[in-house]
């Protein structure tokens, strides 16, 4: 598996992770600056006010800032210990800070709350399998499979560890399934365009790739992998359309596309 697939695979997990949890609406007819204000100054009146706590949590994971929505999660999980849905969000921001042994605690609850949870179980798996815990990466991963054989994010999983360890046809097998299973997944094709990269099947990777940005426009990996994957396919001018839209979007890929456009275009002109 090359090094840029790996690193790509790093981050799959929790990003996508965090967008399946993070779909509360609030105010959208608001830009996100006069949302923030909002939110902040209920909250500044009621420390408690779920929906405020809930809103800030959101605005800083969607701007690519997971380590400042991790208070206001703390705040809702200690506010509500049924709240699942609030555990998931806070497991997800753990695990894109890296603080994965955190996440790991977050889902182990979640799994004890619901033991048939195959989604927490899943997740465990993948978390022990980027702890390169590969024996409990796998005992997790096919419990879940156990307990949900048509789940599509468990099949994901799998997929996504047989990719980290070069088992191509397996990987690809798990993926597949995942997608005959929920085939809208924006996630999965993301993560088999990065396996197709890794077989030097770049015609194909980037088949995946579009695919995932028609149906998640605003994911700036897809569009980082993207123009990676054009440039394997020597079209330059393919790869400067993906990095600039990269460029756009929060999070801290934007800042690696501009270093590409600038490589790309001979100088800092490129990000223009």
């Amino acid at each position: 598996v090359s090094r840029e697939a790996v690193e790509r695979l790093a981050i799959v997990l929790c990003v996508f992770l965090v967008g399946a949890y993070t779909g509360l609406s609030a105010a959208r007819s608001l830009d996100w600056a006069d949302e923030f204000t909002l939110w902040s100054d209920i909250v500044a009146k009621n420390p408690d006010s779920w929906h405020a706590l809930a809103g800030l949590s959101e605005i800083y994971v969607t701007k690519g800032l997971p380590d400042k929505a991790i208070p206001y999660l703390e705040h809702l999980v200690r506010l509500d210990r049924q709240d699942r849905s609030a555990r998931y969000r806070l497991a997800a921001a753990y695990q894109e800070t890296g603080r994965l042994d955190d996440a790991i605690e977050v889902y182990k609850l979640l799994r004890r709350g619901d033991p048939a949870d195959a989604r927490a179980i899943a997740a465990l798996g993948g978390l022990y399998g980027k702890k390169s815990e590969d024996s409990k990466a796998l005992a997790y991963l096919r419990e879940a499979l156990r307990a949900a054989p048509d789940s599509a994010y468990a099949h994901r999983q799998l997929g996504i560890f047989y990719t980290n360890k070069g088992r191509h046809a397996e990987a690809l097998s798990e993926l597949r399934e995942a997608l005959r299973l929920k085939p809208e997944s924006p996630a999965t094709d993301y993560v088999l365009g990065v396996l197709y990269d890794a077989m030097e099947s770049h015609t194909q990777a980037l088949r995946q790739y579009r695919r995932a940005a028609e149906l998640r426009p605003n994911s700036p990996q897809v569009w980082l992998a993207m123009g990676a994957c054009y440039e394997q396919l020597g079209n330059p001018e393919g790869a400067i359309r993906a990095y600039r839209r990269c460029a756009e979007l929060p999070g801290p890929q934007a800042e690696q596309a501009k270093k590409h456009l600038s490589r790309l275009a001979g100088g800092p002109a490129g990000v223009r």
